[in-house]
C-alpha cells in the first residue's frame, strides 16, 4: 500500500466521524427548534376568556434555553467519545502500516483512548436490545485495547481482523440511531410545516393579498430549517468504514486500492451533504 492509501484510511475515518457528529447536532437543534415553534403555536392560538378577558395559559419563552431530551447533551458527548475511539483506532492502523514511524500517533493517543473509554459507552443508543447495547460496550473495550496495545500487533491484517466484529457492532448501532433520528427530524419539521400554514390561512383570511408577506416569511423562515435528513450518504460512508478495515483484515492487496478509495469518497461526500445543509 503506497503512502498516499495509508494516510487516505485515517482520512476517511475521520470525515465519516466528523459528518455523524454534524448530523448528531442537528438531531439536537432540530428537537429545540420543534419545541419553540410548538409553545409558540400553542401561544398564538389560545383561547380567550370572554368574561375575565384573558387568554388561557400558553407559557413562551422567547429565548429559550435548549434542552433536548431525545439525545442529551450527555448522550451527545458520549456518542463524540465513541466517534474520536473510531478515528483513534483509524489512526493506530494508519501508524502500522508506518511501521511504527508514524510520529502523529503516540502514547497522548493512547491515554486519549483510555480516557474516552468509560465516556463512550454512555451514548445511549435507543434502538437497539440490551443484548446489542451490550455487545457494543464490548466492542468499545475491544477497539480502545487494540488503540493502546497497537505496536504489539505485527501487521495491519491482524489488527483489522481483531476489530472486525467490534467496528461493525458499532456501526450497526449508529446506522440504526440515524435511520430513527431521521424520521424523527421529517416528523418535527413537518408539524412546524403544518402550524405555518394554519397560521398563513388565518393571515389571510384576516389580511387578503397583504397576507402575500407573511406567506414569504413563512416559505423564508421554513427553507432557513431545512437540513439534509435523508440517512442514506451516512450510512454508506460507516457501511464503507467497515468495508475498508474487512479489506485489511483479508489480507487482499487487489482490491484495497478501490476500497479505500472509496472510503475516502463516501466521508468526503457525507461532510459535503451534512455540513452543507442548513
Amino acid at each position: 500500500m503506497d503512502l498516499d492509501q495509508k494516510f487516505q484510511v485515517s482520512s476517511g475515518a475521520h470525515s465519516i466521524c466528523a459528518a455523524e457528529m454534524t448530523f448528531l447536532r442537528k438531531v439536537q437543534s432540530t428537537e429545540c427548534m420543534s419545541t419553540f415553534y410548538n409553545e409558540a403555536f400553542a401561544f398564538a392560538v389560545a383561547s380567550k376568556d370572554a368574561q375575565l378577558q384573558a387568554y388561557s395559559s400558553a407559557p413562551l419563552d422567547l429565548l429559550p434555553t435548549c434542552q433536548p431530551k431525545e439525545l442529551t447533551f450527555a448522550q451527545l458527548q458520549g456518542r463524540q467519545a465513541l466517534l474520536d475511539l473510531l478515528t483513534a483506532y483509524a489512526d493506530s492502523i494508519q501508524a502500522l502500516m508506518s511501521d511504527g514511524n508514524d510520529q502523529a500517533f503516540d502514547s497522548g493517543s493512547e491515554s486519549m483512548a483510555k480516557g474516552l473509554q468509560s465516556v463512550a459507552k454512555q451514548a445511549g443508543f435507543t434502538t437497539i436490545t440490551t443484548n446489542e447495547a451490550a455487545g457494543v460496550n464490548a466492542a468499545i473495550d475491544t477497539i480502545t485495547h487494540l488503540i493502546v496495545d497497537h505496536h504489539e500487533y505485527d501487521n495491519v491484517k491482524d489488527a483489522a481482523s481483531k476489530a472486525e466484529l467490534p467496528l461493525e457492532s458499532i456501526v450497526n448501532a449508529f446506522k440504526s440511531e440515524n435511520s430513527n433520528d431521521a424520521s424523527g427530524i421529517q416528523s418535527k419539521l413537518g408539524g412546524i410545516k403544518n402550524d405555518f400554514r394554519i397560521a398563513v390561512l388565518a393571515s389571510r383570511d384576516h389580511k387578503g393579498a397583504a397576507s402575500f408577506l407573511d406567506i414569504a416569511d413563512a416559505h423564508a423562515m421554513l427553507a432557513s430549517m431545512t437540513v439534509a435528513t435523508d440517512p442514506t450518504q451516512l450510512n454508506a460512508a460507516l457501511d464503507a468504514l467497515v468495508a475498508s478495515n474487512k479489506t485489511l483484515a483479508s489480507g487482499d492487496k487487489t482490491t484495497v486500492h478501490q476500497v479505500v478509495s472509496n472510503l475516502v469518497s463516501e466521508g468526503q461526500r457525507a461532510v459535503t451533504i451534512y455540513s452543507g445543509s442548513k
